[in-house]
């Protein structure tokens, strides 16, 4: 729309002779206001020329009660806001925001576009391009031309009395693009982040039926609010409705899972460990030791490096504080958890990782999360990470002091220890090969 307007408005010179209305405005520099509705309107025309063919109409307009932002004076190629008129889809008019001694200009004209000039019941299209939101809006509206205007020998309009006033009804669509963070325990309340377009302070925020607490409007594209805790687990559509009724829903948005609450035992010595639940990447081996053990308990915890294929140590130190190297809780990994005395009861809460593990050619200690109904042992698990790819799969038996062994036989057979898999646990697999996104089948 920009440049069909800006050339109507470098050819305006060349219509001499024809029947023109140009509707010259004086404006501030304000930006369109973005809302639903536009009120287009020119006030106070006063006639200039009433005997030429070019007639001009001084006054102001304004857009919802804003003035249009208008072009970059200083740098001619940066447009501000525009308007257009349409008549069957061709450009008849058009008001490219432009300082020209405080003045502005709306042709519309009767040749080639509208014969003979505008005429009661003609339907005009009016576009406006709003600069700050970086979009088009549009709307068709129907003129009507009262009798009390000065008109051309063939009776159309060319100058009318009183407020010239189109009322322009545009429906601008909310849209949501995301909600961070995108899932959350029921056993909490989740501050979330809401990213979109066309946010209205007062909007209301719904998660599949459930109203958000402390909705806080921040800008037309983002809002916050709080996802209560009690939720049922599963996956919720996000509604956000503004106070004049216009909506948007997010499908899928958020999931609430549910907080799991596991106890572990474990008994002196090595222990082969994994944490059981969902880490968001905040817990390290520094926080595990001093969150859930002492230094009468455990002695140390230990991972090992497959990119440096070294190991990693976390202790204690005199003071009782963590020492040592520390290093991440990752999601899929076994640690090597050594223990002082029997430990009964330890409590661990949240949600199961939902991961695919990376396992790598040499030695890894991984762990897999099971749902609480599943069967699942040591033959199936070498079965489905694959023939010529696991070397062996090994398990700590804490009870015998042992490790226990599945591996590839002859003819591709599974042979040795087919002991269960069990969540929290962590299993040494030797790996020909690297592979890549394993998951197990339940």
């Amino acid at each position: 729309m920009r440049k069909r307007g800006l050339s109507l408005l470098r050819v305006l010179g060349g219509c001499a002779g024809k029947t023109i209305l140009i509707v010259c405005i004086i404006m501030a520099s304000f930006g369109i206001a973005h809302s639903e509705h536009f009120n287009f309107v020119i006030d106070n025309p006063q006639l200039i020329n009433p005997d030429s063919s070019i007639m001009t109409i001084y006054g102001t307009i304004q857009i919802n009660n804003q003035n249009p932002e208008p072009r970059d004076t200083s740098d001619p190629n940066k447009l501000g806001d525009e308007i257009g008129a349409f008549f069957n889809q061709k450009l008849c008019g058009a008001l490219a925001i432009q300082q020209d001694a405080n003045s502005y200009y709306l042709p519309i004209y009767n040749n080639p576009v509208i014969t003979n000039g505008p005429s009661t019941g003609n339907i005009i299209g009016l576009r406006i391009w709003d600069k700050s939101a970086g979009r088009e809006y549009s709307q068709e509206v129907v003129l009507d031309i009262q009798d009390a205007a000065i008109k051309n020998a063939q009776g159309n309009l060319l100058w009318k009395a009183g407020d010239w006033v189109v009322n322009l009804s545009v429906s601008i669509p909310v849209r949501i693009f995301e909600i961070q963070p995108s899932s959350g325990s029921n056993s909490t309340y989740t501050s979330v982040t809401i990213k979109g377009e066309e946010f209205n302070n007062g909007a209301m925020v719904v998660l599949g039926g459930y109203e958000l607490t402390q909705v806080m409007y921040i800008d037309p594209n983002t809002l916050t609010a709080v996802v209560q805790a009690g939720l049922p687990a599963g996956i919720y559509d996000l509604t956000i409705t503004n106070p004049d009724g216009r909506s948007a829903t997010l499908s899928p948005a958020f999931e609430v899972k549910e907080t799991l609450v596991l106890s572990l035992d474990f008994v002196p010595g090595l222990n082969t460990f994994s944490y059981p639940f969902q880490n968001s990447g905040s817990l390290t081996s520094y926080g595990l030791l001093e969150g859930y053990f002492s230094p009468q308990t455990v002695e140390n915890i230990c991972s090992y490096n497959k990119d440096t294929q070294e190991w990693m140590t976390t202790g204690w130190s005199d003071t009782g504080e963590a020492e040592g190297t520390e290093f991440t809780i990752q999601d899929g990994e076994g640690y090597l958890l050594y223990v002082n005395e029997d430990i009964q009861n330890v409590y661990f809460s949240g949600q199961y990782p939902s991961v695919s593990l990376d396992i790598r050619e040499g030695f890894n200690i991984v762990s897999i999360a099971l749902p609480q109904t599943a069967n699942y042992d040591a033959f199936c698990m070498i079965d489905q990470i694959g023939y010529s790819k696991a070397i062996s799969l090994s398990n700590y038996n804490q009870d015998s002091g042992k490790w226990g062994s599945a591996f590839w036989f002859f003819e591709r057979r599974i042979a040795g220890d087919n002991f269960k898999v069990k969540n929290a646990k962590g299993y040494v697999v030797n790996m020909e090969e690297d592979v890549f996104d394993w998951s197990p089948s339940f």
